[in-house]
């Protein structure tokens, strides 16, 4: 069985994170590593504190999985802070495997999840490390300065967000009004992948379930947009069958079979 490690935070509801990720690389039939970059006090109703895992702790775990494990694809979220950003670019530094990165800046209750300090550090000597990065409009946005108001802005901050080193980009365009499109951006070209909006749902952790869900797919084979455009069936898949959990957001289980 292939295994695929996660670099993200501990979300003790279970809605996003690293417990997230692991969920959707077992449906997808992967076997899922994780270390939790940060701890959260969160809920379905938002995030109340974060705070940044020990780096000595973090490599006397990652030394003890790479002895054991033979570790196929790293899929990365919350970093949090400088420290963590130089780290996570040092694991990846020389790793062959399919890299995403899913750029979690702020939650959707507003709580800052990577520093201003570290964003500069983030896009130098991150971004170019990895093969496929995810960022939401406001994430878009907010890494390369551009104001994002329809699918024009999208191709601009998709062009821009390639030219800081990743391979391939996938704008999510799921904020806009109408059928929630993305934007896949790579060596093959753009492709714009259309959705249905699923009316009356907002989940809880949805950028945790597609970018994961992305890296099971390139690990099962899938060259990057046939990737893309599974990852995104999955995760309408599993929006739609999403269910109020606590007294906030809904919360989706990973469908399997897929």
């Amino acid at each position: 069985m292939r295994t695929a490690l996660t670099l993200a935070g501990f979300d003790p509801s279970g809605g996003a994170g690293v417990l997230a990720d692991l969920k959707v690389f077992e449906a997808l039939g992967l076997w899922g590593l994780a270390l939790p970059t940060a701890m959260t006090a969160q809920n379905s109703v938002g995030v109340q504190a974060v705070a940044p895992v020990d780096k000595g702790f973090l490599n006397q775990q990652m030394q003890s999985l790479q002895v054991d494990f033979q570790i196929a694809g790293v899929k990365l979220g919350m970093l949090l802070n400088e420290e963590l950003v130089a780290w996570s670019a040092q694991q990846l530094t020389g790793f062959s495997g399919p890299k995403v990165l899913d750029p979690v800046l702020v939650s959707s209750s507003g709580h800052l999840l990577l520093r201003e300090e570290a964003l500069g550090l983030f896009k130098a000597r991150l971004m170019p490390l990895v093969d496929l990065i995810t960022p939401n409009l406001a994430e878009a946005a907010k890494l390369t300065g551009l104001e994002i108001q329809g699918p024009r802005e999208m191709v601009a901050a998709a062009h821009k967000l390639l030219a800081m080193g990743p391979r391939a980009v996938l704008v999510k365009g799921g904020h806009l009004n109408g059928a929630p499109l993305d934007l896949y951006l790579g060596p093959e070209g753009e492709e714009w992948l259309e959705g249905t909006r699923i009316e009356g749902k907002d989940p809880h952790g949805t950028g945790c379930l597609l970018s994961a869900a992305l890296l099971s797919y390139r690990l099962r084979g899938l060259a990057w947009p046939e990737a893309a455009r599974k990852a995104k069936a999955y995760a309408a898949q599993a929006i739609a069958g999403a269910r109020a959990v606590g007294s906030g957001k809904e919360y989706w289980s990973a469908p399997r079979g897929h």
